[in-house]
């Protein structure tokens, strides 16, 4: 699953960078909060893959647990 997506990177290379320097010129080196700068760049950067390559599935860490085993899992809290 990930290399196809390093794979489509790779070949719209050019692309993605042309795209993340121009965003990345028009957030320009404002000061202030360093969190906000990172969330700046961060969305900048997701933002320019997910147009271009697509999104990354996130996969279920432990895939056996289902939806139904959250929904009483969270009834036991209660």
């Amino acid at each position: 699953m990930y290399l196809s997506i390093l794979e489509k990177l790779n070949a719209q290379q050019q692309t993605v960078q042309d795209n993340l320097e121009e965003k990345f010129g028009a957030i320009g080196c404002e000061s202030g909060n360093v969190e906000v700068q990172w969330n700046n760049i961060k969305d900048c950067a997701l933002g320019t893959n997910s147009d271009l390559v697509g999104e990354v599935e996130k996969r279920a860490r432990k895939p056996w647990i289902t939806q139904e085993m959250i929904h009483k899992m969270d009834e036991r809290k209660k």
